[in-house]
């Protein structure tokens, strides 16, 4: 079953003559069911956003999400929907048809306990005894393979014009994929339908007539052999012995009048550590990351970044194939801070929890310096926000280089009330909380010393009850 066996006949005679051979023929032996086995597991019970992940089922499935998982909605787990919109774009489980287990129909679940499926399911009819059709609406789509063997994405770009965007699959973050992992293993995938599609034709393996495969350059664009990688990498909860889930950008070298290419990321909500390359081309708001672009590196390039954790910090490495030994640097406007990743090894950045904007400059040693200095405090600077404040405040320093660092606060009679920093502080912006809880209405002042006592900066702070 799942083979097409051909063959061509002769006829001999008593005498051991024999014809010419028939022109060829052709039987394929499609299987009338597949097997769905398969146990899917929720990280820490469903307790965060990133425990979530993409559940489908294989072949002529019709079957309620609510049929299938254990428990009470909204109690022991929940469904969502991507319907493809720029915006709200996240459906929450109601009960339609919508939120039924089709062929190709895949569907963000997290659950309180596993979710294990031991059953056959018929397979889904082909067109021509070659493939089979899914439903897609325009923009992200949550997809999966009907079958019940592995579709390598390039028969799938082939038999839909070669134009297509990858798929990706999710364990914890996104990352691109070359094939369609059967449905019976309980496997979706996310793909954006950038072509307009009504239906996306999927070739069935080892079927008759199929069009020729010609590998997608979207898919293809990651493993070219020139290019710079930068990955992410974290923690995966509190745990230092906990899972690692990295995320991976590429940018491909181009030169001259070659086609840059761009793919688009899906996402970030689930993902508990994302690195994204920021696409200003466009205002689609679900276009605007990227994991992977084109840019000509022989001169120099510096290329916005966006990683996004879950955690205080990141392990972040570079690779670079193809294009000799170029400085690659990454930079956080933010702080002024400038990490090298130009030898290949992991570099721990402090970018706090949440969402921070960085750069990659890559290029020779002089254009990686420039872009250093740009971000590089040129002054010893001192200030406060808010000023005047009644419970909280933010004192922000800046260093031009790295230094021995004491941050005081003082009264109006020079009493000291608060050390808030003393040691050894690299070049860069600094931020530090101050609290006023415990001081009395009045004026206070901070005092910033750097190394030599006659770097020193004074502002004055006001607290009001």
């Amino acid at each position: 079953n799942g083979q097409t066996y051909y063959y061509r006949v002769a006829a001999v005679d008593q005498s051991g003559n024999i014809s010419p051979l028939s022109s060829p023929t052709s039987a394929f032996l499609y299987p009338d069911d597949v097997r769905a086995e398969f146990t899917r597991s929720f990280e820490n019970g469903g307790a965060s956003s990133s425990d979530y992940r993409l559940v489908a089922l294989p072949g002529a499935v019709d079957r309620g999400v609510g049929d299938v998982l254990p428990g009470e909605d909204g109690v022991d787990w929940s469904v969502l929907w991507d319907d493809g919109s720029e915006s709200d774009f996240f459906v929450e489980y109601d009960g339609s048809d919508t939120f039924a287990f089709q062929p190709g129909r895949g569907f963000w679940v997290v659950s309180r306990e596993n979710l294990s499926v031991r059953d056959s399911i018929s397979t889904v009819s082909l067109q021509s005894d070659t493939a089979a059709t899914i439903p897609l609406h325009d923009g992200w789509n949550i997809i999966s393979n009907p079958f019940g063997k592995a579709v390598p994405w390039s028969t799938v770009d082939a038999a839909n014009d070669g134009a297509l965007q990858p798929p990706f699959g999710f364990e914890g973050s996104f990352s691109q994929r070359d094939a369609l992992a059967s449905a019976k293993t309980g496997r979706a995938f996310y793909f954006l339908n950038d072509q307009g599609l009504s239906e996306l034709t999927i070739p069935y393996p080892g079927a008759p007539q199929q069009a020729g495969s010609s590998a997608s350059v979207l898919a293809a664009s990651g493993s070219a052999s020139k290019r710079i990688s930068v990955t992410a990498t974290t923690g995966n909860g509190q745990d230092s012995s906990s899972q690692k889930i990295s995320s991976t950008v590429h940018v491909r070298g181009t030169s001259g009048p070659e086609v840059k290419r761009k793919v688009i990321a899906p996402p970030q909500r689930f993902e508990s550590v994302s690195l994204r390359v920021r696409n200003a081309s466009t205002e689609n708001p679900r276009k605007q990351l990227l994991t992977a672009t084109s840019r000509d590196l022989t001169e120099g390039q510096t290329i916005p970044l966006t990683l996004r954790v879950d955690t205080s910090s990141a392990e972040i490495r570079a690779q670079v194939e193809g294009l000799g030994n170029p400085s690659v640097a990454l930079i956080d406007p933010s702080t002024g801070r400038s990490y090298d990743l130009s030898s290949g090894q992991a570099v721990a950045v402090d970018a706090g929890a949440g969402e921070s904007q960085l750069k990659l400059a890559v290029g020779t040693d002089g254009y990686v310096s420039d872009q250093l200095q740009s971000v590089t405090p040129e002054d010893v600077t001192l200030t406060t926000a808010p000023n005047p404040f009644s419970k909280r405040t933010t004192i922000r320093y800046a260093l031009p280089e790295e230094a021995s660092v004491q941050l005081k606060v003082y009264d109006t009679l020079g009493r000291q009330v608060a050390t808030l920093v003393d040691g050894h502080k690299r070049a860069g912006k600094h931020q530090v909380q101050f609290s006023g809880t415990d001081l009395s209405s009045g004026t206070y002042f901070g005092r910033l010393q750097v190394g030599d006592s006659d770097q020193t900066r004074t502002q004055k702070i006001t607290v009001v009850r």
